[in-house]
């Protein structure tokens, strides 16, 4: 992949140029695939020229694949590892780590219309001798699902958990609950056995998880008032992801809370209220 980064471009999603010389943004970047080793060339354009930085080897280049999650990009492949001759610099991405391999691989199995590819972000950044970071380009790229098997080499050191989807079942009359999910892929259901008003602790754990697990953890509510649930990340005392109150007009008779793991943390993904017929 050859990239022309347009430092002077406003939309960083649309920094990539034809050429140093040209700055027509490019329509789209060569698609990618994980188990190749990327070959990169990077040239950065000001104003139909390269800049005086861009010969400097003080100016540190790093490219990172990403995936975007609410919690920001997650880096997902990388490297800062660059030979400058003139203002070029090329080097390789490597697409061969487990944690790429293994988000693509849920990705593709948890939402099958996917198949054609997943949209992921291209990070620019060149950090410079003073500290400062710059990221000069953010682009949108195509990652595709492989042909050829492949088995990243650091596989067998990552926790081994069944991706196929799991569900599990539990009620709440009074006090707090564990969700511990069992794949990659799980849906856990809260049912209130009582109409007791009341603040629950829905504590997810993260035992055996590797990044990119997706867990839902879905509430059937009474019509009842205040009977509240908080989604805690790995702890009671952990970050409150959702909370989710019951209403006595029973206008909220269900809620779907769908989070992402990343790795260490969950995060909140999406709430879906369908009484409401909201999701935020």
């Amino acid at each position: 992949m050859t990239l022309y980064i347009d430092t002077e471009a406003t939309d960083i999603t649309n920094a990539a140029v034809v050429s140093v010389t040209d700055d027509t943004p490019v329509e789209e970047l060569k698609q990618l695939v994980p188990g190749d080793s990327e070959p990169l060339t990077v040239q950065f354009t000001s104003n139909g020229a390269a800049p005086s930085w861009a010969s400097s080897s003080s100016y540190v280049l790093t490219v990172a694949l990403g995936f975007p999650t609410p919690a920001g990009i997650e880096d997902l492949a990388s490297t800062s590892t660059f030979t400058l001759n003139g203002s070029t610099r090329t080097g390789s991405l490597a697409l061969t780590g487990a944690q790429l391999i293994n988000t693509l691989r849920l990705w593709l199995g948890n939402y099958p219309w996917r198949r054609t590819g997943i949209g992921m972000s291209l990070q620019v950044r060149i950090a410079t001798p003073t500290g400062a970071n710059i990221t000069y380009a953010q682009l949108p790229v195509i990652v595709q699902a492989p042909v050829i098997l492949i088995t990243p080499a650091e596989e067998s050191a990552q926790p081994t958990l069944d991706s196929t989807p799991t569900a599990g079942e539990q009620p709440s009359a009074s006090g707090n609950l564990t969700v511990t999910p069992a794949s990659q892929i799980h849906i856990e259901t809260i049912t209130p056995i009582t109409g007791v008003a009341g603040t629950r602790a829905v504590i997810i754990t993260a035992a055996g998880l590797q990044s990119g697990a997706r867990v839902s953890v879905r509430f059937i509510l009474p019509a009842t008032d205040s009977i509240v649930f908080e989604l805690r990340n790995l702890t009671v005392g952990g970050t409150l992801l959702e909370t989710i109150t019951s209403q006595a007009d029973g206008f909220l008779p269900a809620a779907l809370v769908n989070l992402w793991f990343d790795g260490t943390n969950f995060n909140r993904e999406s709430l879906i209220q369908p009484a409401s017929g909201q999701q935020t």
